[in-house]
Parts: C-alpha cells; sequence; structure tokens
C-alpha cells in the first residue's frame, strides 16, 4: 500500500488523483487530505503536495513525471541515474514546493536546505539510490556552490502563482495588476514574510531585512498578474468539483 497525500485545491494533486484513478492504482492507494490531517502531514515532512509515502517513509514529492509514479506502483521505486540527476530533480523540487521556496527565495540561499535530510531525499530520488550517505554529501556540496541567480527565476515563477492563488481564496477577486496594485506592496511584503515563517522557529521578518529581493519579487508578481490572474481563475473553476 502506497499512501498518498494531497490537497483539494491543488490542481497538481487534482492531475495525480485523475491518473490513480484512470491507472486503476487506488486500490492499492491509501489517500490522506492534507487540508483534513496537516500535522500528520508535517510529522512525515511533507512539504509540498502531491506526496508518496512508501514503507512508512515519504519517498517522492515536489517535482516529479506522472511515469515517476507509475513506477512506484508498478516496480516500488523510481529509476534516478546518478547524484548529479538526482541534485536536478531537487532543484526542480525546490521551485515547485513553497514552503520551501519562499524560505529560500527570503534567506537569499540554498544552504537553508543543507540539514533538511528527509527533503533531500524525498524530493530528488536519492531514496532509490543505494548510496544514500555519498548522495545527500553531495547534494549539500551543490547547494553550497550554487548561486542564488541559478535558482532564482523559478523561485519566482513559484512566488507569482501562490501569491496571486492566496489572493483569489482571500478576496475571491481576480488577481489582475490593478487588484494586485491596489493591495500594494506592504501586503505583498507581509505575505512573503508570513509564508516564510515557520512558527517560532523561523521568523525573518524579526530580522534587520533588506527589502531589495522582495522588491524584485513584487515587480515580477505586476508584470505577469493580467496574463496568469484569470488562469487563477480557471484553475479554481476545474478544481470545484475535485474531492478527496
Amino acid at each position: 500500500m502506497i499512501t498518498v497525500y494531497l490537497h483539494p485545491r491543488c490542481i497538481d494533486s487534482y492531475n495525480v488523483y485523475k491518473h490513480l484513478v484512470e491507472k486503476n492504482y487506488l486500490a492499492r492507494a491509501n489517500i490522506v487530505n492534507t487540508e483534513v490531517s496537516p500535522l500528520l502531514a508535517l510529522e512525515k515532512s511533507v512539504l509540498g503536495v502531491p506526496a508518496f509515502e512508501l514503507n512508512g517513509e515519504v519517498v517522492l514529492q515536489g517535482w516529479f513525471e506522472l511515469s515517476d509514479v507509475d513506477d512506484l506502483f508498478l516496480e516500488g521505486s523510481v529509476s534516478i541515474n546518478g547524484f548529479e540527476e538526482g541534485f536536478e530533480r531537487l532543484l526542480k523540487s525546490v521551485w515547485s514546493t513553497f514552503t520551501v521556496a519562499s524560505m529560500v527565495y527570503v534567506s537569499g540561499s540554498l544552504e537553508v536546505l543543507a540539514s533538511m535530510n528527509k527533503f533531500l531525499l524525498s524530493a530528488s530520488g536519492g531514496y532509490f539510490l543505494e548510496d544514500k550517505k555519498g548522495f545527500l554529501s553531495h547534494v549539500k556540496r551543490r547547494l553550497n556552490s550554487t548561486e542564488f541567480n541559478v535558482v532564482e527565476r523559478g523561485l519566482l515563477r513559484s512566488i507569482l502563482g501562490n501569491f496571486l492563488r492566496d489572493v483569489f481564496w482571500t478576496y475571491k477577486e481576480t488577481p489582475d495588476k490593478a487588484f494586485i496594485e491596489n493591495l500594494g506592496y506592504r501586503e505583498f511584503r507581509k505575505w512573503m514574510f508570513w509564508r516564510a515563517s515557520v512558527g517560532r522557529v523561523y521568523v525573518p521578518q524579526s530580522l534587520n531585512y533588506d527589502d531589495s529581493r522582495l522588491k524584485t519579487a513584487w515587480e515580477y508578481v505586476l508584470e505577469r498578474a493580467d496574463r496568469v490572474g484569470p488562469k487563477i481563475v480557471e484553475e479554481y473553476e476545474k478544481l470545484k468539483g475535485f474531492r478527496i
């Protein structure tokens, strides 16, 4: 039995659930609705959905192909061709896991991830490598040596989509440029800090923070809100009938 963590208002969760139905995998899946059981997900180190647990360990989350889901259900493993492929998958997972993406963007460094061994393994496919210890050492060296600008554009895309979704869910208005400008930079700044914070464990707004990076993200959002905002509304309409 494979446990699958999904959220009812997540388009990726919707696509994975649809795939499970089409491939007749549901009978072999234990579905967890993270809206109903958020602390269970956190206890298992699920930082983004969809996520997959096998034999008591979360082995896949963040970025993956639907073919990886097939491999997991049919073979019990995912094929990863070496350490560097795993690292490239990890970077894609950072972009697609907003809990992580927001923290990395606010901190301005990938090194904030270095101690998150469970995420590093499950977001990269590293759980399926024979030399997990060697892989973790490789990943931590690469996190230390990778410049922030290598991942910045992917992080900005993640911020854009998630901010517009939160605005839409909160106000039930199309999050176009005019609406976002009316909210203002201060509202965006507050949102970024709150989204990147982890309780009282990581509280970036308590620091003497340089706003230049947040202002870059704000401009990025404004430039693209008219194009992406209506797509957020379409996505919401698509998910209306999604039940887990």
